[in-house]
């Protein structure tokens, strides 16, 4: 095993006592071959340990334990009551955003219908100019060629000059 991998074991595993045994007499037998490495022991062991030989260890008070071993301890069906309430408090908040998203939708289709009719409106009359306005072409060939018949072009300066 190389120095990078002692090093790694030292600051994480061996320190914290997680190794297994043949991982610890290996990690010993390197710290008795290299130097580099048993000062890195040494000097991880002075940071970790030592700076806190010297603070007094702090216990809990027993009501605090007390608290948590019942939490930990209570009963499921309970339990299942305290998360069906944050559920429904999470349904309630899935809705209220729902709601939002439904009168944005709403006011989205709204517009768009109102474009839509306002759109064909505009395209109705504009068929029924077009319409009055083949009519009125239709009509005017129609003099022309009745006037045609009778060997005039149908103009009044035509007549004045003939």
């Amino acid at each position: 095993m190389n120095c990078k991998n002692i090093r790694k074991l030292l600051l994480t595993d061996y320190v914290d006592n997680e190794t297994s045994d043949l991982m610890r007499k290996t990690i010993e037998n390197h710290l008795l071959d290299c130097q580099n490495c048993r000062e890195f022991a040494s000097s991880t062991k002075k940071a970790v340990f030592d700076s806190f030989s010297e603070v007094e260890r702090f216990s809990p008070p027993a009501e605090l334990w007390h608290k948590i071993k019942e939490k930990i301890e209570q009963d499921p069906k309970e339990k299942m009551f305290f998360n069906n309430i944050y559920f429904f408090k999470n349904i309630r908040n899935i809705f209220i955003l729902s709601r939002f998203a439904v009168v944005l939708a709403s006011i989205l289709i709204i517009v768009s219908l109102v474009l839509f009719i306002k759109n064909s409106n505009q395209n109705v009359a504009l068929e029924s100019q077009e319409k009055e306005n083949i009519i009125y072409l239709v009509s005017l060939d129609q003099e022309i060629s009745s006037d045609s018949d009778s060997g005039s072009l149908g103009t009044s300066i035509e007549e004045y000059f003939l």
